[in-house]
């Protein structure tokens, strides 16, 4: 398993609840960071306002395949 350029990073608002069962709040593609491709790390930044409700971050790969 490599990195991918479908690989992404989910933000979902909800963190006590199934994320298969609720929206995605933010998506970003893993790609985005430089040097992700090459590495298999980076990093992203999410704006996120006033939220005072855990929340909890997904990867997923190869949602797309090109």
């Amino acid at each position: 398993m490599g990195c991918n350029t479908g690989d992404s990073i989910a933000f979902v608002a909800s963190a006590s609840q199934d994320f298969t069962h609720t929206a995605l709040q933010k998506f970003r593609f893993a790609a985005e960071s430089p040097g992700y491709l090459q590495t298999g790390s980076g990093s992203l930044a999410f704006t996120v306002l006033n939220l005072r409700a855990p929340f909890k971050f997904i990867f997923a790969t190869e949602v797309i395949k090109w």
